[in-house]
């Protein structure tokens, strides 16, 4: 895999203008784990535990799709997969603020 500097203008320019759609559909799959856990897994749990099994869940998924997708020899795969690690990313901080600072 190359490292961050090494990285092609290319992979920048498809994970730049692929990460509107990707982060919708990161926060789908967020908003769908949450739903199933608290649903039929953490079910009478607080809200907290709920949205953080989501967020964790979701993260791990979507890392497991930017690995497999940064393995690819195309740029624009590659950008895809940068993409999905950034929203990941973005899901897990967003709701860790949310859940221990807003949520206390």
């Amino acid at each position: 895999m190359e490292s961050v500097s090494r990285i092609s203008s290319d992979t920048w320019r498809t994970a730049t203008w692929s990460v509107p759609l990707i982060f919708q559909l990161v926060m789908t799959l967020f908003l769908s784990t949450t739903w199933a856990a608290g649903k039929w897994v953490l079910d009478g749990a607080t809200f907290r535990t709920t949205m953080s099994a989501g967020a964790a869940t979701s993260t791990v998924i979507a890392l497991v799709i930017s690995i497999v997708l940064l393995k690819d020899r195309s740029p624009r795969w590659r950008g895809v997969g940068l993409a999905v690690a950034g929203s990941a990313a973005a899901v897990l901080i967003g709701w860790m603020v949310a859940a221990f600072w807003i949520y206390e």
